[in-house]
């Protein structure tokens, strides 16, 4: 399977992931939302670029949406009509019964996939397995997507604190098996206090119901219409301190489109009560629908007979009613939405009435999606080989929390795996055999593939013993770790994990001694380790990695461009180089070909002749091998280098070799290959043991 995030790798809300099949001209997306910040008349412009999506066709199969939140669902209305429509029955139902008084299309004459938690769907080559989670928005799902024999679950929001938290629980414990990808929201991470649990609505329901047993006169809730479980709590802790539940009618009218008797509901006799607000009588005095008010007419409420008895849910939209008509003395606002929007000019009319007034305003609230220790259970249970974040402003912080993530960038096309080895690739990872390209045509492929690499964020790779490797036909992520030093990440399950590289040299210090006969011996991988301590350091601490291989004095800066650069072009012999730098000297930049050995070999393998033949390859691709140098020579905080400041004519090449041989054998390498052309350095063996 290939996937394409339109929108939500760099932000909450607006989410929109494309999936397509490498085999079948056959597509999904999961997901349409509005971004938080686009108004009515904004929102066609900013429908995701999907072929088929508006105009129908292009193997479009289908639009599943994983919950009825406007950031997930918002721009569904603008779907071509012979597109199905996957959706939660009565998350349907709650959307429908919202079009219908506010006036926008609803999904009741489309052709629409309902959702049963568990139960597979065959749409197409696509088999999706919905299930249902607990979150604040009613009836909502994660989505497992298996194709290409490759298996794809998008969390959708989600939490484990909610009134369904065990839905949570039981994903925990009976995962789907086999993930290839988990695209994952990570909405609170970066927040404050997300690191911590959050409280659980039996908790707010305690709170609520101390509130309002201390009141002295009406209880103002501040809440969604759709957080179901928020107004759940609210009717519990009404219930226990003997007030009566106050809805606006357009909340009586969501809970009632749920069709669960278990809620609460209109008509229930003494504990709800229930206001028509101006907007909805205009409504049905607009359209004739008088009969509407019948299901109201039995528990209806004014405004002016609300005592201390009563707990109402309050809005914005609600104030001008409220501070014409309610009796204020003794009032307490209690506001149950996230902080955020107290410091946002949407609610500085409800601040300023009530700073006006005197009435006090109190929070107590819990987020409608998972906490951090939530997030990585979850992550930890289900064991993805790859975890991309989404729904977060903090993708970059992924890294800190999960193993194996894969960032992405908006608008990026990928392929899921199922290999064994995560490969961040366009086109096949590393190439192996003799590639179908020419020299020319590999560096100009790897120039592109070279500037996707800049979203990957090396430096928070790197902290985290990652790499991420450019080759001829793609990219692949890499071990920094003592293990598998410099080679492909398996797909671990969650728990597994490497021994730290630092731990190279405590072994080192420990073994003194033996460090001078490890060549000898062989110790499997020091060369990788070596290799891996020079990629870390080349991105968190360059100035160290030219002090450790003596260039101090000849350059005054470097930058890692890559490791393991493959250059196996077609009908040519092929090469693959350990590392390439650009190193400084003068105010220009040049290319620094590095060959790193545990032994010292004669003839066409030795490390003099690999680095010779390297430059030979690439003599005739200048305009080429510059532009792949420059694309790749950035990362986070550090700017590319500019194509005019690198100079390919004179490339620098540098081997690296252990100490172990007689200085006279040593001098005659030196000799053999001219000080005055290339850099021939020895490493010392402090620093690798060897």
């Amino acid at each position: 399977m290939k996937v394409r995030i339109h929108r939500g790798t760099q932000q909450i809300g607006g989410t929109c992931i494309e999936v397509a099949t490498d085999h079948h001209e056959a597509r999904l997306v999961l997901d349409l939302g509005r971004p938080l910040d686009v108004n009515d008349a904004e929102a066609r412009a900013s429908v995701p670029d999907v072929d088929g999506l508006v105009e129908g066709g292009a193997g479009l199969l289908a639009v599943l949406i994983s919950h009825p939140h406007q950031d997930h669902v918002g721009l569904v209305e603008f779907v071509h009509d012979s597109i199905p429509i996957g959706i939660g029955p009565a998350a349907q139902r709650v959307l429908d019964r919202t079009s219908k008084w506010l006036g926008k299309p609803s999904l009741a004459d489309r052709h629409v996939i309902h959702f049963s938690s568990g139960k597979a769907i065959t749409i197409g080559p696509f088999v999706v397995t919905p299930y249902l989670v607990d979150h604040s928005a009613y009836d909502a799902y994660a989505l497992l997507v298996e194709a290409d024999g490759e298996r794809l679950f998008y969390s959708g929001d989600f939490r484990g604190h909610g009134r369904k938290a065990g839905l949570f629980e039981k994903l925990l414990t009976h995962p789907p098996r086999d993930i290839d990808v988990l695209l994952m929201e990570g909405t609170v991470i970066g927040r404050d206090g997300s690191g911590d649990p959050f409280p659980t609505e039996s908790e707010l329901e305690e709170r609520f119901a101390e509130r309002f047993a201390a009141a002295e006169g009406t209880s103002l809730v501040w809440t969604s219409a759709q957080n179901i479980d928020r107004l759940v709590t609210l009717y519990r802790a009404a219930l226990r301190t003997g007030k009566r539940l106050v809805l606006d009618a357009f909340t009586a009218e969501m809970l009632a489109a749920t069709e669960n008797a278990k809620l609460p509901q209109a008509d229930w006799d003494k504990v709800i009560g229930v206001y028509i607000p101006r907007w909805m009588q205009l409504s049905i005095k607009r359209r004739e629908a008088f009969g509407e008010l019948d299901r109201f007419r039995k528990n209806r409420v004014y405004l002016e007979d609300l005592t201390a008895g009563d707990v109402m849910l309050f809005r914005a939209g609600l104030l001008r009613e409220v501070a014409a008509k309610m009796p204020l003395t003794g009032a307490q606002m209690l506001y149950s939405n996230w902080s955020g929007y107290l410091s946002d000019g949407s609610t500085q009319a409800v601040r300023d009435w009530l700073r006006t007034n005197g009435i006090p305003l109190h929070q107590i609230h819990t987020s409608g999606h998972a906490s951090v220790p939530d997030l990585i259970r979850s992550a930890g249970a289900l064991a993805p080989k790859r975890l991309v974040p989404i729904h977060s402003f903090h993708g970059d912080s992924f890294a800190h929390l999960f193993e194996n993530v894969d960032r992405r960038s908006d608008g990026e096309c990928w392929e899921v795996t199922n290999n064994k080895e995560i490969a961040m690739t366009e086109g096949p990872a590393l190439p192996q055999r003799e590639s179908k390209y020419t020299i020319k045509e590999l560096l100009e492929r790897m120039a592109k593939f070279a500037n996707q690499r800049a979203n990957h964020r090396p430096v928070q790779l790197a902290e985290n013993f990652r790499y991420v490797r450019v080759g001829g036909d793609g990219m692949l992520p890499v071990s920094l770790k003592m293990e598998n030093a410099c080679g492909g990440l398996p797909g671990l399950k969650g728990k597994a994990k490497f021994e730290a590289l630092e731990k190279v040299e405590a072994w080192l210090e420990k073994h003194e001694s033996e460090a001078h006969d490890v060549a000898a011996k062989r110790l499997p991988s020091i060369e990788h380790r070596l290799q891996a301590y020079l990629i870390k350091n080349a991105i968190l601490d360059s100035p160290r990695v030219l002090r450790e291989l003596h260039l101090q004095e000849e350059f005054t800066a470097i930058r890692l461009i890559t490791d393991e650069l493959s250059l196996r072009p077609k009908g040519e012999k092929g090469l693959r180089m350990d590392m390439v730098f650009l190193v400084e000297q003068h105010g220009r930049w040049r290319p620094l070909f590095v060959e790193l050995k545990i032994e010292h070999k004669t003839g066409n393998d030795s490390p003099f002749s690999q680095l010779d033949a390297a430059c030979t390859m690439v003599a005739d691709q200048p305009e080429e091998l510059r532009a792949f140098l420059s694309a790749a020579s950035g990362r986070q905080g550090v700017p590319q280098i500019p194509e005019t400041l690198i100079d390919v004519a004179i490339p620098r090449r540098l081997a690296v070799l252990p100490y172990l041989t007689p200085r006279s054998k040593m001098e005659s390498l030196w000799g053999c290959h001219g000080a005055n052309r290339d850099l021939v350095r020895t490493f010392c063996s402090k620093l690798v043991g060897t």
